[in-house]
């Protein structure tokens, strides 16, 4: 896949994240990058940071491959070596492990899940919409029962809900963040979202009557 490098691209990208995420979902973007790439636990100080930080995080973990601008870079390593002499400062106390019921494994099932499908989004953008990845082989491979299928189809609605706001909308910033996208390109963005929902739905039709069954991708 390649590169994303586009400077425009980047800050409209942030701009999604700016309108999407709110305070408290700026925080939970900056624990879970700073769990993800630096093993730290930031569950008391994302709070302490500011949203900016929160975006930024969220579009490195979405774009696994990309070159952020300048002052962009500059600004996140800023307050990554902020946030991490908080932690420092401040280590979190030692906890015992949760346990772990069958709906957070569900979920975090769900989760790898959509991580994939998340790469699938990115490999459509970053071939300027000429690529077309297959979502059945993807959720067919974590071998959900029909039930659990709810997950996958939420995200797909809440993925799709702005691409197919933005064919209508005359909200400024609505037209800033999706306005270089042509109106044939936000729709096969939401055609993709729609078709991950078919699969659910087909993979659902074909187990009605069975408690499991494995799938096989011809």
């Amino acid at each position: 896949m390649a590169k994303l490098t586009d400077e425009k691209r980047i800050r409209n990208l942030l701009q999604v994240y700016e309108l999407n995420l709110s305070t408290k979902g700026s925080y939970a973007k900056i624990r879970k990058h700073l769990k993800k790439k630096y093993k730290a636990d930031a569950s008391e100080q994302a709070s302490t940071m500011i949203p900016k930080f929160g975006h930024v995080c969220a579009l490195l973990d979405e774009h696994k491959r990309i070159k952020l601008p300048e002052d962009i870079q500059v600004f996140y390593d800023e307050k990554v070596s902020e946030i991490l002499q908080k932690i420092k400062d401040n280590p979190p106390p030692v906890r015992e492990k949760p346990k772990v019921n069958i709906q957070d494994r569900l979920r975090e099932k769900a989760d790898k899940c959509i991580c994939e499908l998340e790469y699938q989004v990115d490999e459509v953008m970053n071939s300027d919409f000429k690529s077309k990845p297959s979502p059945m082989a993807t959720i067919v491979k974590h071998q959900f029962k029909p039930m659990h299928l709810r997950f996958i189809i939420k995200w797909a609605d809440e993925e799709s809900k702005e691409w197919i706001e933005s064919l209508e909308s005359d909200d400024p910033q609505m037209k800033e963040a999706y306005g270089h996208f042509t109106i044939t390109k936000r729709k096969k963005m939401i055609a993709y979202f729609n078709s991950v929902k078919e699969c659910c739905e087909k993979i659902k039709s074909l187990t009605k009557k069975k408690s499991s069954v494995r799938i096989k991708i011809l």
